[in-house]
């Protein structure tokens, strides 16, 4: 079952223009009905996001799985953007907040959403 209503996909996380500048984009992010008991009752919400993100040697990114920096921390020789997955199991509730930050020397990046989970 997937969500009600539809992320909005925002861009508060972007920096300026430069390859190495620091962004943080959501391209998607939905909760779903992760497991239920035998009468129906939900057990817990999967929250699942991907995106990009992108900056300068150093940067880290928490909360989630990266396509190509080391432990979502960019290290040298490795490429200023990667993309990132999320997913988390949380109880039961609507709505649910997804939140992740890209931090580095000089710079942080949060992005926020509030989810909107199924019910029954």
């Amino acid at each position: 079952m997937s969500v009600a209503g539809s992320f909005d996909v925002n861009h508060d996380g972007q920096g300026g223009s430069g390859s190495e500048e620091p962004t943080l984009i959501v391209s998607s992010a939905s909760c779903t009905v992760g497991e239920r008991f035998s009468f129906g009752t939900i057990m817990y919400d999967l929250i699942q996001a991907s995106g990009t993100a992108t900056g300068p040697e150093g940067s880290l990114l928490n909360f989630a799985e990266c396509d190509s920096w080391t432990d979502c921390q960019r290290e040298a020789g490795e490429p200023a953007s990667t993309g990132w997955t999320y997913e988390s199991t949380t109880y039961v509730a609507t709505p649910q907040t997804f939140s992740i930050t890209l931090t580095g020397a000089g710079f942080s990046l949060y992005e926020s959403e509030v989810l909107t989970c199924p019910t029954i």
